[in-house]
Order: C-alpha cells, then structure tokens, then sequence
C-alpha cells in the first residue's frame, strides 16, 4: 500500500477512536448515575424531585424556603438539595466530616447557620482557581472555603464545582436527598404539596441489567449505538476498497508461491502501525476536547480499553474485509 493508503487507515482509526471514547464515557457516566446511589448513601435514602409548572413569584419562594429551613432545623438531619447547577448541604453532625479532603477542613456545625456563606470547593474548579487567602467568588461575592474535596470524596458530582450550605439556596424546585430516617420528609412533602408543588419520588438505583436495558432503549443512547455501528460499517467499507486495489500485487506475490495466510500476515504487519497511531491519536483528541468536562472522571483505564478495543475491532474489520475479497473467492491464493 501507498503512504496515503497508510494515512486513511490511520485516519479511520482517529475517528473509531473518538467515537468510542464518547460512547464509552456517556456509558459510564450513565451506569454510575443509573446504578450507584448518589453521594455514599447506600441503600436506604429518600429523593425527590420537586417543580411547579406555574410562575412562582420570589417572596413566595422566599418564605416557603422559610418553612422548609424551620423544617430541617428542627429535625437537624441530612439533607442534600441539587439542581443542574447547584449543590447545596445542611448536615449539622458532620456524616461527611471523616470524609477525606484535599485541602482544608470540613464544615462546622455553624457554618450550616442561615447566616453562613462557607463552601466547600471542587479540586481543579473554576472556584477552585480562585482561591485566594482562604476565600474565593461565589454568586458574585466572596465566600470563606473550608476545604478543597476531590473526585473521591462521596459530594463529588461532575457538574457541580463547590458545595454551599443549604440556605444559600433561591429556588424551592430541585431535587432533594434525605437519609431514610429522616424525620423531616413528610412535613417538607406536605407543605410543598399544600403550596401547589408536585413532588416526585424518584425510584432507587437500577441493577446493572435494568440499567443496560433502559439506556440501550432510551434517548440519547440508542442512536448512539447506530452511530458506531454506522461508523464500523464504514471503516470496514475503506479496509474493503484499500484491500481490492491491491489485488494485482496480491496475485504476483501468490504466482511466486506465497500463500493467502502470509498475504494476510504482512498487509497486517505493515497496516497495525497506522491503527495504533490512529487510535492513540483519536483518544488524545477526545481528551483534549473534552479535559474541561470530564477532567474529574478522566483515567487511565479509558484510554487503555479505548485504544484497545480501536485496534482489536480495526484487526477484525481488515480480516473480514480481507477475506470477503472477490479474488479469494475466485480460488485463487486459498491455503
């Protein structure tokens, strides 16, 4: 083969393997997120999903929070409340205080106060890049950090890039975490429900086989599927067209006694250099892309099983598309 040949096999691996990349990390964010109970809870939690589909005034907001804060400061019990962009936390004896932290301590007993505005903030975050003499910006002012927490602390998300206490909070919608003894869930439920908010218990996690089941079906994962799918049909149709332009010089080599099993042997020889730099070269660009993203979920691993499965399903794709060559067919070179 040509040196341009060499060049779109290279290529061809660079697109498997940012495919592949995607795929496998939309994977396992989504079997953590399907499988795992969030923030270290075990088995034994409550969540809810709260929203109003009316406009909700602020003072209204405001003083519905009011009683909700009166509710968990009476119960003075765990509670954790999350949306898309925020996460905030009201745990008065400390459940998280053993947790291990970068840098710092964790967050005392009056830093849960209503008058409080400390955070705890992610490593390597944009809040984190701020710091400076033990406070950095959030919401626009600046707030005392406790400490610094990293992607094992069991808080860690990968959205969220600090940790406020939970009466920082605006918004009465979200969704809300209590440990299953919580006393404060059924009076929180009722007041929300009193005040025209639906409340939605949201299911415990999956078994791995449910979760499967649910993601191979659903949005947007299905036609991710098609896609690499799609993506593997089409690397198989370069290998095949790259492997026919060489039947006249596969032809001279057989007259001069080489077999269909050496043939094979040095086109791959020759090729595997080009799909191993393909693929090297395709999962350092999804990492540079998407490093900003997925800078806390980003290991070793991935790129190992990506580079791995890229050259081992490329190897596959050539041999098949190698073997299905009318040439061989015809009789000629067979072993």
């Amino acid at each position: 083969m040509t040196r341009k040949n060499y060049l779109l096999i290279a290529l061809v691996s660079v697109f498997l393997a940012c495919a592949l990349s995607v795929y496998w990390m939309y994977t396992d964010v989504r079997l953590q997120a399907l499988t795992v109970p969030p923030f270290g809870f075990g088995d034994n939690y409550t969540a809810i999903n709260v929203y109003k589909h009316d406009y909700i005034e602020p003072d209204e907001a405001q003083d519905l929070l009011s009683s909700i804060f009166d509710l968990v400061q009476e119960s003075d019990t765990l509670l954790i409340y999350e949306t898309y962009n925020r996460l905030a936390l009201y745990d008065p004896a400390g459940i998280y205080g053993e947790e291990p932290l970068v840098e710092g301590g964790y967050l005392e007993r009056d830093d849960f106060m209503p008058e409080a505005s400390a955070v705890l903030i992610k490593a390597g975050s944009s809040a984190h890049d701020m710091l400076s003499d033990g406070v950095t910006i959030v919401g626009g002012q600046w707030a005392p950090v406790r400490g610094v927490y990293d992607r094992e602390h069991p808080l860690h998300t990968l959205q969220h890039d600090k940790i406020e206490i939970f009466f920082a909070i605006a918004d009465v919608q979200g969704t809300y975490y209590f440990p299953g003894e919580s006393d404060s869930i059924q009076p929180i439920v009722s007041l929300l429900n009193e005040n025209d908010y639906t409340v939605d218990y949201l299911p415990p996690p999956d078994s791995m086989g449910s979760a499967l089941h649910s993601m191979a079906s659903g949005v947007p994962y299905a036609p991710m599927i098609f896609g690499v799918l799609f993506l593997f049909f089409n690397s198989f149709l370069v290998y095949y067209i790259l492997i026919s332009r060489q039947a006249r010089i596969f032809s001279i080599h057989h007259r001069f006694g080489a077999t269909k099993r050496s043939i094979l042997a040095r086109v791959l020889t020759n090729t595997l250099p080009s799909v191993i730099t393909g693929a090297l070269l395709g999962t350092l660009l999804f990492y540079g892309v998407f490093h900003s993203f997925y800078r806390d979920s980003i290991d070793i691993s991935l790129f190992a099983g990506v580079i791995g499965v890229t050259v081992a399903s490329s190897v596959l794709l050539f041999l098949l598309a190698f073997q299905l060559q009318n040439y061989w067919k015809n009789g000629a070179g067979l072993i």
